[in-house]
């Protein structure tokens, strides 16, 4: 401040999900302070926190795509919550609540950061796919273990969860303002650059499409979202493979590392941003959520 700099503003930005136990539970603990939560009343909390989560999560009636693999992802959700139940030990946590309520201030977090892709545990699986292993472990354990486990260009998309997560986080803290910061889609190119559409043969530019017009909604109703981030810029290799490729611009990266305005596929995801980012300001008439600070 001493400097002629503002105050920033603070978040645990965590990937989303429907698993408590990987994901909001981490909000919950930081928030103990703020709901006056004592050491010795943690493990009823959380598992009451667990309880509502599941509840709220029901009750929206998400449209997940029950096939076979889901029933599988579904009754592997339920297990992880099961021994969720059986192995949380609060006192492992005593550490960090304790330092939270000798803290300067009584807010850990001034706003909600979100990544959302496919963040419902039913999709873990997929049908079996036996020609997209590119990891170095080539034993027949891993083969058969990835050839059944969903890959980054199977995720589902689902905009309607976007919404769900958005509110009921915001909510759940104090209606603090949401950043979705980061939301994507994969499309899968080979490692000798040959074009492989998805299974549900979305484009890049159609997913663009249908979460800014989800976005458009949230923004119309009393959610306070202030921000959305597209990921990426252009395609990253963060994963340990070139296979993945999030790019509003693509990159062949045998060839050089130009970015491409144009993907494999033919289309042109950065020219469809930036058309919706311009249709958005020109129609959407309520003003986004401010980031503002929050007290304490």
């Amino acid at each position: 401040a001493e400097e002629g700099w503002p105050e920033p503003s603070v978040t645990l930005n965590n990937y989303c999900s429907d698993l408590y136990w990987s994901d909001k539970i981490l909000l919950d603990l930081l928030s103990v302070r703020e709901r006056g939560i004592p050491t010795n009343q943690l493990g009823r909390y959380i598992l009451e926190k667990i309880r509502e989560f599941e509840q709220a999560f029901d009750a929206a009636e998400i449209p997940l795509k029950k096939d076979i693999p889901y029933f599988f992802g579904a009754a592997l959700k339920k297990v992880s919550n099961w021994l969720g139940h059986k192995t949380f030990l609060p006192e492992y946590f005593s550490p960090l609540v304790d330092e939270l309520h000798t803290a300067e201030k009584t807010a850990a977090m001034d706003y909600i950061g979100l990544d959302y892709y496919d963040p419902f545990a039913a999709h873990m699986f997929r049908h079996p796919v036996w020609w997209d292993h590119e990891f170095k472990d080539k034993s027949l354990r891993s083969w058969l273990m990835n050839s059944v486990t969903s890959k980054w260009w199977d995720w589902r998309v689902l905009p309607r969860g976007m919404r769900f997560f958005c509110d009921y986080y915001s909510k759940e803290f104090g209606n603090r303002p949401v950043l979705i910061a980061e939301n994507g889609m994969a499309i899968r190119r080979r490692v000798d650059n040959k074009n492989t559409l998805r299974r549900d043969r979305m484009t890049r530019s159609h997913f663009l499409r249908v979460h800014f017009e989800e976005i458009t909604n949230i923004v119309r109703s009393d959610i306070p979202l202030f921000g959305y981030l597209h990921w990426s810029l252009f395609d990253n290799y963060e994963w340990g493979t070139f296979t993945p490729r999030f790019g509003l611009y693509s990159i062949n990266y045998a060839k050089d590392p130009a970015r491409l305005v144009e993907d494999q596929l033919g289309d042109r995801p950065a020219d469809t941003y930036a058309g919706l980012i311009e249709l958005f300001r020109s129609e959407t008439r309520p003003e986004p959520a401010s980031l503002t600070r929050r007290a304490g």
